[in-house]
C-alpha cells in the first residue's frame, strides 16, 4: 500500500506537537527555565501549523515521498516522545536531563534530514521545509547556549549520546 504524502505531513505535524508538549512539561517542571521552554514550545506549535497550512495551500499531488522514507520511523519517534513525556511527568527532572534530551531530539531531526523525505517542485512547500530546517538548527543553537550558561557539556551532530537515546528504528527516516 502506497503511503500518502499528506498523511505523512500530518504525522510530522503531530510529532511537532508532541515535542511542544514535552517542552511545555519542562516549563512546568523547571520553573527557572520556564520562559526558555515556553518559547521553544510555541515555536514547535508554529512548526506544526506551517506543515498543516502549507499542505492546505499546495496541491498534494505535487508532493512525493523520497525513496528512503520509512513509515515505521515516524511511529517509533512518536512512541519515543510519549515515553519521554511520561518519564518527565513521573521522575525527578533536572535541567541537564531536559536540555540534553531536547538537544538530542533537535539534533536527530537535522542529522536524519527528516524534512527532506519529500520531493516537490512546489516553491511554497520547499520554502516551508527549508524554514523548518533553519528553525530546528536555531533551536539547537539556543539549547547549546543554555547548556553553556548552565555550565553543562553540550554536544553536536554525530557526537555523544544522551541518557535516553532515540531507538535506532526511528533514525531511518
Amino acid at each position: 500500500m502506497k503511503t500518502n504524502p499528506a498523511d505523512v505531513i500530518e504525522l510530522l505535524a503531530q510529532n511537532e506537537n508532541l515535542i511542544s508538549d514535552l517542552y511545555l512539561l519542562y516549563a512546568q517542571r523547571l520553573q527557572g527555565l520556564a520562559d526558555f521552554w515556553h518559547h521553544l514550545a510555541n515555536e514547535e506549535q508554529q512548526h506544526a501549523s506551517w506543515l498543516r497550512n502549507t499542505l492546505k495551500a499546495v496541491d498534494d499531488k505535487s508532493i512525493a515521498l523520497a525513496d528512503r522514507f520509512s513509515p515505521a520511523a515516524i511511529a517509533t519517534f512518536k512512541t519515543y516522545m510519549s515515553k519521554e513525556i511520561t518519564a518527565a511527568k513521573s521522575q525527578n527532572l533536572t535541567e541537564k536531563q531536559a536540555l540534553t534530551t531536547a538537544l538530542y531530539l533537535e539534533n536527530s531531526l537535522i542529522e536524519k534530514d527528516c524534512f527532506t523525505i519529500f520531493k516537490s517542485a512546489d516553491k511554497e512547500f520547499s520554502e516551508m521545509l527549508a524554514k523548518q530546517t533553519a528553525e530546528t538548527q536555531s533551536h539547537i543553537g539556543h539549547i547549546q547556549q543554555m547548556m553553556k550558561e548552565k555550565g553543562l557539556k553540550s554536544f553536536g551532530l554525530n557526537s555523544e549520546t544522551p541518557p535516553h537515546p532515540i531507538p535506532a528504528a526511528s533514525m531511518k527516516v
